[in-house]
């Protein structure tokens, strides 16, 4: 940060930055021409100080941020505050020239704070949320870490919140970064032995105040999961190897195994870029680490001299998109004020390649979305391995994967068999199919019941029971109009299905599934007979007689009228006696009284494979034959009749 009363005595220095020194080589060092030495046949990188539009003199810019397309840069400044440390955040973009446009204040963040702190900004890579810390009405401790979202890439960031109590104690959460798959969110917390003025700090010397930190800020480092309702999970600390110094700054790149941080530790050689800066200056260098295989330990840390040109090199920032060569952003100390510069930087040292991968769930069956909880493990590196659900409404899911991984998504979900793919990315050449369509079958038939007028087609609005073979009744049926049911049954199995709707005869059917399979649709048609819609008389007979009298004929002709405005019915003639006489000769007076009604109908040109006929005898008397113990004359001649059914 800037300090006060150097501005005299570096304005000439400033001054000549403005006007060409900005702009200088590394030179390189001896152990640099070592055979396998990282730099090796890297043509040594120059450091730019960004336009004035960006770096103002005497002020501070600090904490660079730049967007996935390297357009749009985000940092803190001070030149508009009340004081020195009143720090607020702005945005610059790139022109189509490459010029970097004069930076516009972030007015919903800067506005909350209320002439307070606000500082580290850290843009995701999907662009919609600017990560930072500051000092809000709600924060708990020195400085908290909040978030702020918007709709698009042109719209202005909302207002900000902070990102919980998981992550924000008492203590000083500051500068955030995340992964671009935005699950993994990575902070600084001051550690307590290196604030200024703590009677316990100068009462004791510590090993990093013997390696130079005295009167220096030291911070831990930690990783916060996103849990999958979108809220964070308790931080871990990232620990050895390189926290054991003093060390600030921390940043993870896009591909979350790259990470950049500042340390006072010893191994970075820092060139003499600009006269007036001692090369063998005690102050915090930048190095860089990688996340191991299997993800449980960070490589030993490199220094990157490459960017080692100043004083206090820190928060680097790396365009995740730049190809062939990687650009990063960071600030150094100009002894006036801090500054933001851009060097390319050498393979080595550039992150991993990472590359969205997206897909969409679905029902198998009926194309509909599927809403799950989706497994992302990463098998090269478990630790980041996460769960997130996909889009309810649409099904789609995204995430960003990292070249040299390997990766393992699994769905489960109770109505559906597992689901499980792979995408390999150990290399370009493995990589296929990074936009998955996943389309998961039901675990049981699904069954569309459509209920109907046996005449007429239209649906009929019934009540539906479906019951297993052991009698128990099915839950999961569901009415999605009238006359249609729609359930999910296990196949092998036969159900028995019964219908009933006022105005309608009682209709059961079965529904056999034993050749059926998962993820099979079945159709199945309930037709009911309307009450009313056969309205013909019994044909009644004389006592011991099978013949047709004149009303008898009328009535078969409304069956025969019936029998051809519904070809594809057809009709069961049943026969009736009274009680009188003995039972055999019941019997064969009712099928001669069937019969007749059935020669009746053949005769006049209906076939006989529409008609059955069969006689009851005295067995299914619709009244009592007698009353009283007496013969009823009335009774008995109804029960001397022939009814009509109709067969489906």
């Amino acid at each position: 940060m800037m300090r006060k009363g150097t501005v005299y005595l570096y304005l000439s220095f400033l001054l000549a930055c403005f006007l060409g020194v900005g702009t200088a080589k590394a030179q390189n060092s001896p152990d640099e021409e070592k055979e396998g030495d990282m730099y090796k046949n890297w043509v040594s990188p120059e450091r730019h100080r960004l336009s004035p539009a960006i770096n103002t003199l005497l002020y501070d810019e600090y904490a660079p941020s730049i967007s996935k397309d390297g357009k749009t840069l985000y940092f803190q400044s001070n030149k508009e505050g009340k004081g020195w440390n009143s720090y607020q955040l702005y945005v610059a973009k790139m022109d189509k020239n490459g010029k970097w446009l004069d930076p516009e204040p972030i007015k919903a963040i800067n506005e909350k704070a209320g002439g307070k702190i606000v500082a580290g900004p850290w843009i995701s890579y999907d662009d919609l949320t600017l990560f930072f810390c500051g000092e809000l009405e709600d924060t708990k401790g020195g400085m908290d870490i909040y978030m702020a979202t918007r709709e698009s890439v042109e719209a202005e960031f909302g207002e900000p919140v902070s990102v919980g109590d998981a992550i924000n104690t008492g203590d000083h959460e500051s500068f955030p970064s995340i992964s671009a798959d935005g699950m993994f969110l990575y902070f600084s917390r001051k550690k307590a032995s290196s604030e200024e003025g703590q009677e316990e700090a100068a009462a004791t010397e510590t090993e990093d105040d013997k390696k130079g930190a005295k009167g220096k800020n030291c911070y831990q480092f930690f990783v916060s999961k996103r849990n999958v309702d979108g809220s964070w999970g308790a931080p871990t600390e990232i620990t050895s190897p390189f926290t054991d110094d003093c060390s600030m700054a921390f940043r993870v790149m896009a591909d979350n195994e790259t990470a950049y941080y500042s340390s006072l530790k010893t191994g970075a050689k820092r060139q003499a870029a600009v006269k007036g800066i001692r090369a063998d200056a005690r102050d915090f260098d930048l190095f860089m680490t990688r996340l191991q295989e299997g993800g449980a330990a960070w490589d030993e840390p490199m220094a990157a001299d490459f960017a080692n040109h100043l004083s206090a090199e820190g928060f680097v920032s790396i365009c995740p998109n730049d190809a062939p060569n990687a650009v990063m952003y960071f600030n150094a100390d100009m002894n006036a004020s801090h500054e933001v510069f851009w060097t390319l930087v050498p393979p080595a040292f550039a992150p991993k390649k990472v590359m969205r991968a997206c897909g969409n769930v679905e029902d198998s069956v009926t194309g509909d979305p599927v809403a799950v909880t989706l497994k992302f493990e990463n098998l090269t590196r478990p630790n980041l391995g996460y769960e997130k659900n996909n889009d309810p409404e649409t099904g789609e899911f995204e995430t960003m994967i990292t070249e040299g991984n390997k990766y393992k998504v699994t769905i489960n979900h109770p109505d559906y068999l597992p689901y499980e793919f792979e995408w390999d990315f150990t290399s370009q050449e493995s990589l296929t199919n990074i936009c998955k369509r996943v389309r998961l079958i039901p675990k049981g038939v699904d069954v569309v019941v459509k209920i109907v007028d046996l005449l007429t087609e239209e649906p009929v609005d019934a009540q539906l029971t479906v019951q297993s073979a052991d009698n128990t009744s099915i839950g999961n049926v569901e009415k999605k109009g009238t006359g249609e049911y729609q359930a999910r049954l296990e196949p092998k199995v036969v159900y028995d299905l019964t219908a009933k709707a006022s105005g309608y005869f009682d209709e059961m059917d079965t529904l056999d599934l034993t050749k059926a399979n998962y993820g099979d649709k079945v159709t199945k048609y309930i037709r009911m007979l309307d009450e009313t819609a056969i309205a013909f008389d019994n044909i009644n007979f004389a006592t011991a007689r099978w013949d047709l009298n004149a009303k008898a004929k009328e009535e078969l002709e409304k069956v025969y009228k019936f029998l051809t405005d519904y070809p594809k019915l057809r009709i069961r003639i049943e026969a009736h006696t009274d009680f009188r006489g003995g039972d055999a000769y019941n019997l064969r007076l009712s099928q001669n009284r069937a019969k007749s009604a059935m020669d009746y109908l053949i005769g006049k040109g209906i076939p006989a494979s529409r008609l059955e006929s069969e006689g009851y005898g005295e067995g299914r008397p619709t009244v009592p034959n007698e009353i009283d113990g007496k013969q009823n004359q009335a009774n008995m001649a109804i029960n001397r009749r022939v009814e009509f059914k109709v067969v489906k």
